[in-house]
Parts: structure tokens; sequence; C-alpha cells
């Protein structure tokens, strides 16, 4: 999950990134933490971590968009093939 939100990271508010720095730097506390206690871990408002969760680290949407933001769509699984492609004919 840190990996998606950092991809994610220019697309993020300033509030956001600091809520997803604490989940970064703290997972635990995210995790067993409330909405204010993440907050104020962020020095930030309870709607920062609210919209991080729901718009910053999608779960929810159109079959196509969700397996392109998880990058096995066809393009991204294509890309991953090159990369590992280029990896092996380099170790050679």
């Amino acid at each position: 999950m840190v990996d998606r939100i950092t991809a994610r990271a220019d697309r993020l508010t300033p509030a956001e990134r600091k809520v997803a720095a604490i989940l970064a730097g703290e997972p635990q506390s995210v995790a067993f933490g409330t909405v204010a206690t993440v907050a104020d871990k962020a020095g930030t408002s309870g709607p920062s971590v609210v919209r991080l969760a729901v718009h910053g680290m999608p779960h929810s949407g159109k079959p196509a968009e969700l397996l392109a933001e998880a990058g096995i769509d066809a393009d991204g699984i294509a890309a991953a093939a090159r990369s590992l492609a280029r990896t092996h004919a380099g170790a050679s």
C-alpha cells in the first residue's frame, strides 16, 4: 500500500502527503488508530485522513481502472514483461 501511495504522491495534496508520511513511517498507528489520532500525528485534519483513504487510495471503480491502478492491465503486464526481458538480457 505504501508503494501505491508513493507512486501517487504527486497527485496528493500537501495535507494528504503528511498523512501518507505517517502511513509509511508508522503503519501501526494508522491500522490501529482513529482518524483523529492519525490527523493529530500528521498535524492535519480528520477530513485530510479520510480524503487520502477514499480518494488517494481508491478501492472501487470500473474494472479497467482498477486493473490499470494495480498495474495488472494489458499495458502494465507488457511493461513488466519488457522490464524482465531487459533485466535477464543484461544478466547474460
